[in-house]
């Protein structure tokens, strides 16, 4: 392809009033405009994006770096999907890269991103707190940074899981429902408020249930541990839905304590929304989305 300096030569104009027009900038005659634009489109001249870039110091791209540690980097179709069309939207590409986060020397060595610093902004989708080492890297990076799914004071971006809270609390209680269970096989809340181990959405949600209900005069307790096995997850609800205070109202934190719910509630003979209301944080339709 011809280098922009001699296409600008052979047309009678500067290198920058070809940038420009090629661009839709500048004031410049119509007949010269147009004379250049037809040249351009015989040739199927393109600016070189990296001179481009290099020129610029901009790469029109964000670059979304997912942890592959196991659930620390979980990314629902549907947020992806909403991520790309933003960048879309604005004008930049988006690049999606799977690599380790929880060590920064790890990173830096397989990412040309990092290494390279081939992009305009940093999204960082880790669900545990950064280690100082990987801070100071994103930093060093000279680019602005957000981190996904993390209440942090400064750079953290997540969901209102309060309001979220308040909302399936009250839809429980616009249903009649007086006794709730919040439930929650995904953390161990004892461990968590020991040692801040969890992700901060354990803690969370469950104190702003807890404060909603208080609100309400709702009666709260919590069904927990840690991920144990699914049928012992169905018997633990089954076991608290017989006891003598049994709640009618149940706010499951993820859609895995849903689906043990349902389980437990048809061994039961209940229908959830009848005998005992049921609600669920969800990032998505699921299988638990349905009536209170």
């Amino acid at each position: 392809m011809i280098p922009g300096s001699e296409l600008a030569s052979e047309l009678g104009i500067s290198a920058t009033a070809l940038s420009q027009i090629i661009n839709g900038k500048g004031r410049y005659a119509a007949a010269t405009r147009a004379r250049v634009l037809a040249r351009v489109r015989e040739l199927g001249y393109a600016p070189h994006a990296g001179a481009r870039a290099a020129r610029l110091r901009r790469f029109d791209a964000i670059a979304l770096f997912n942890s592959q540690e196991g659930w620390l980097g979980q990314l629902n179709p549907q947020m992806l999907d909403a991520i790309a069309c933003a960048a879309g939207a604005r004008g930049r590409r988006l690049i999606v890269e799977t690599v380790p986060l929880a060590s920064g020397e790890e990173l830096e060595r397989r990412s040309s991103l990092f290494a390279q610093r081939l992009c305009d902004g940093l999204l960082m989708n880790h669900h545990l707190p950064p280690s100082p080492a990987l801070c100071q890297l994103v930093a060093a990076c000279g680019v602005p940074a957000l981190w996904l799914n993390l209440d942090l004071a400064e750079g953290g971006i997540r969901p209102d899981d309060a309001a979220a809270a308040r909302q399936l609390v009250l839809a429980l209680a616009g249903r009649g429902r007086r006794r709730l269970a919040m439930v929650d096989f995904s953390h161990d809340h004892a461990w968590a408020a020991a040692i801040g181990g969890a992700h901060y959405s354990a803690g969370m949600r469950w104190q702003a249930v807890r404060d909603a209900a208080a609100e309400a005069g709702l009666v709260v307790n919590l069904i927990n541990r840690k991920r144990p096995a699914f049928a012992e997850r169905i018997a633990m609800i089954r076991a608290a839905l017989g006891d003598a205070g049994a709640p009618d109202g149940l706010i499951c934190y993820g859609e895995s304590e849903a689906q043990a719910v349902l389980l437990a509630l048809a061994g039961l003979g209940l229908e959830p929304g009848a005998a005992v209301g049921l609600t669920q944080f969800a990032e998505q339709p699921t299988v638990a989305g349905r009536p209170v």
